[in-house]
């Protein structure tokens, strides 16, 4: 087991904090420790694992431009550029502070993990600017999946992550072999806010049934709404689908994977609350008939009609579903992975939908914060 400890400065400008191999101020006496732990191991025939310990601490920060944190890795260097990555198994945990356990928090971080195949590799706790650092620049980077971290507690929050593809992502890569995992995220009071990452990357070396073709889709999506409503974000399937316009071509969806999460901060006097999160396939054309007159591009939608809604149309599919639950001042946090009905293939006139479903039998009259941070893998046709 190698095993490294870490005390990194946090420089700070101003009301926030940037850490960068660039920057050049001078850091206050604010640390972070950070202990990145590795060790690469066959787990089973079928693919490998390598196990990566990642943590980082946010301090000294305004809580309204809290910067968003790149935390490295590096997988082995026998690892082969176009290898497939086909999981993660393990837990990520997000810490709050405050002056007692009964203090109630509204922390949120979005979490998501890349690959660089340029030269670039990140510092440990280095700091970007979206509006300058485009990570979605697939010539540099690749996104593999992401998740959604929400707390109302002191304490600790932890999400557990257990999925592994039918057929994988290309692991694109450098030299260094660098893949990273960006922590965006705050707790709203500027107070020591942590993400520990306890994970197990799988991965082939050797991909038998490995399709070239394969792409991640992304149903992120975030919603504020009581019941009866349905909130939904939405692809529509078109024989000229494309990137460019967020739609789908004709083509095959292989996997399901990502989080989601529901939090009450607002509404302490809040009964017993469900949502029931769906990924739904609408099938025979009737992507139409689901969502009338809707754009022609990726498009969110609104259900209104507690007895009536686009999920239950007999044309859907449920690719996969997952139960959240809370009472009062709450958060629940769960991963979404296929189901049975996969794979599934979609043509032309049909859609791949994203629901958040509010149950009105417990009394849910006050909005709820709904996100998902699901994906999808797709092989067009």
């Amino acid at each position: 087991m190698k095993k490294y400890l870490y005390a990194v400065p946090l420089l700070a400008f101003g009301f926030g904090i940037m850490l960068s191999a660039h920057a050049e101020v001078k850091p206050r006496l604010a640390y972070a420790h950070v202990t990145v732990e590795y060790e690469h191991k066959e787990l089973r025939s079928d693919y490998q694992v390598f196990p990566v310990h990642l943590q980082w601490t946010k301090e000294n920060y305004d809580s309204n431009k809290a910067p968003i944190v790149l935390m490295p890795f590096n997988l082995p260097k026998s690892v082969p550029n176009g290898a497939e990555f086909v999981g993660v198994t393990g837990t990520i945990t997000a810490t709050t502070v405050g002056e007692s356990p009964d203090e109630k928090k509204d922390a949120v971080a979005l979490l998501e993990m890349f690959s660089s195949s340029s030269d670039y590799c990140p510092k440990m706790g280095e700091t970007i600017n979206p509006s300058t650092f485009n990570l979605y620049d697939t010539s540099k980077f690749t996104s593999y999946f992401s998740q959604i971290m929400k707390q109302t507690n002191v304490g600790d929050k932890t999400l557990d992550i257990d999925y592994t593809m039918a057929q994988g992502l290309p692991l694109n890569l450098g030299e260094d072999k660098c893949m990273f995992l960006k922590f965006d995220g705050w707790d709203w009071q500027s107070k020591p806010y942590t993400i520990t990452a306890d994970l197990e990357i799988k991965y082939k070396t050797s991909a038998s049934n490995y399709n070239p073709n394969i792409q991640k889709k992304s149903l992120d999506v975030e919603n504020l709404w009581g019941a009866p409503d349905t909130g939904y974000t939405v692809y529509p399937v078109l024989k000229d689908g494309n990137s460019a316009n967020q739609t789908l071509p004709p083509g095959t969806i292989m996997s399901v994977f990502g989080g989601v999460g529901v939090l009450n901060v607002n509404y302490p006097n809040l009964k017993d609350w469900v949502v029931q999160s769906k990924i739904i396939v609408y099938k025979n054309g009737s992507c139409e008939k689901a969502f009338p007159k809707h754009r022609l591009s990726r498009f969110r939608w609104q259900d209104t009609n507690s007895f009536i809604d686009s999920t239950s149309l007999d044309t859907s599919t449920v690719i996969a579903e997952k139960t959240l639950k809370g009472s009062g001042i709450n958060a629940a946090l769960t991963q979404m992975t296929g189901n049975g009905n996969l794979p599934i293939h979609v043509e032309d006139g049909d859609c791949v939908a994203q629901a958040f479903v509010n149950s009105n039998v417990h009394g849910i009259t006050d909005p709820l914060n709904e996100e998902g941070q699901a994906g999808f893998s797709f092989i067009p046709d």
